[in-house]
C-alpha cells in the first residue's frame, strides 16, 4: 500500500441564509467534488456536520450562499498495483499530442497499430472511433502509484487544453496487474465487479451499456466455476468484455473496458481507485465493504 498527502481546499463554514434557490450551489454537489480529491470519510464527517449544523435534512432543498474556503490535508491511501490507461479521442492530430506532452515533460511517440508495451506514452490508430477514421488511442506505459497518477494527469490536460473530441464510439481502459493473483482471485474480481453494476451503470456513459465493445462478463455460468487455471479463464473470455480477462494471455493484466471516452482526470483516477479497490478485495473478501466510493453513481 502506498501512502501519500493530498491537500485540498473546501468549505468549513456555511453561512446558512435560509432556503434561498438564487444561488445555484447545492450543499451535495459541492460535497460530491470535495470527495474527488480527498479521503472519503473526512469529506463525509465534515458533511454531517454541516448538516447537522444547520438542521439540513434534505441536502436537494439547501443552497449555499456563501463559503469561506479552508484547507485540510489529509493522507489518501491507494493499493499499489501497476496499471496501464488507454484513452480513445479524435478531433486532433495525434502528432499535434505527442508534440504537446513532450514539451511537458511526457515522452510520447506516435507508432502505428499494435498491442507491444512500450517504456514511453504512445499515439496510435483507432478504426473503431470516430465517423471519418479519424480515431486515436493514447496508451500509458506501465503506470504505478502517484507517479503513474501524475502523468496520467497531465496527459488529461493537455487533450483537455487541445479540446480533443471523444462521442460514444470512444472508450477509456484501465489496465491492472493479474501476475500475482491466483485463479480464485481472479474470478472473484468478475463476481465483486458484477456485484456493483448498478452503481457502475450510473457512473459510466450511457453509451457503454449497449456498447458491443463491453459487454457484460458472465460469471455466473457452470464453465466460470469449473475452469482450472488462469489461461484457459483468460482463453475463453470474449476480449470486448467488461472485465477482459483475455488481455492477461498477452500482458499479464486484467483489462477494464466500461468506462467512456473521457480525459476527465478526476474520473478516471476515482475510477482506478475503484477497480484497484475490487482487485485488493479479492485477495482478502473482508474488504469488500472498504471498496471505494463511485462520486456520480449515487
Amino acid at each position: 500500500m502506498e501512502r501519500y498527502e493530498l491537500t485540498s481546499k473546501f468549505n468549513s463554514n456555511f453561512k446558512h441564509e435560509g432556503k434561498s434557490k438564487q444561488v445555484k450551489i447545492c450543499v451535495r454537489d459541492y460535497f460530491t467534488q470535495c470527495l474527488r480529491n480527498a479521503a472519503p470519510k473526512a469529506i463525509q464527517a465534515e458533511y454531517n456536520r454541516v448538516m447537522e449544523q444547520y438542521g439540513i435534512v434534505e441536502p436537494r432543498d439547501i443552497f449555499v450562499c456563501k463559503m469561506i474556503t479552508a484547507t485540510t490535508t489529509t493522507v489518501v491511501t491507494i493499493p499499489d498495483f501497476k496499471f496501464g490507461v488507454e484513452i480513445e479521442f479524435y478531433g486532433v492530430t495525434r502528432e499535434e499530442v505527442a508534440y504537446e506532452l513532450c514539451q511537458k515533460g511526457i515522452q510520447t511517440v506516435v507508432v502505428r497499430y499494435g498491442h507491444d508495451v512500450s517504456s514511453t506514452w504512445k499515439i496510435t490508430t483507432d478504426s473503431s472511433v470516430g465517423t471519418r477514421g479519424e480515431g486515436w488511442e493514447i496508451v500509458s506505459p506501465i503506470l504505478q502509484g502517484t507517479d503513474g497518477l501524475k502523468q496520467l494527469k497531465v496527459v488529461c490536460q493537455v487533450l483537455k487544453d487541445l479540446e480533443a473530441k471523444v462521442d460514444s464510439t470512444c472508450g477509456t481502459h484501465i489496465h491492472i496487474d493479474a501476475r500475482t493473483l491466483n485463479l480464485e482471485e481472479m474470478k472473484s474480481i468478475g463476481r465483486i465487479y458484477n456485484s456493483f453494476s448498478d452503481k457502475i451503470s450510473r457512473f459510466v456513459g450511457a453509451s457503454r451499456l449497449t456498447s458491443k465493445y463491453c459487454l457484460p462478463i458472465e460469471t455466473n455460468s457452470t464453465f466460470f466455476d469449473l475452469v482450472s487455471t488462469r489461461e484457459s479463464l483468460a482463453s475463453a473470455t470474449y476480449r470486448y468484455s467488461t472485465v477482459n480477462y483475455a488481455a492477461y494471455l498477452r500482458h499479464g493484466t486484467i483489462e477494464f473496458r466500461q468506462l467512456e471516452g473521457t480525459y476527465d482526470y478526476n474520473k478516471i483516477e476515482n475510477w482506478i481507485s475503484f477497480l484497484m479497490s475490487i482487485v485488493e478485495a479479492s485477495k482478502d473478501f473482508s474488504k469488500v465493504n472498504q471498496i471505494k466510493t463511485l462520486n456520480g453513481a449515487a
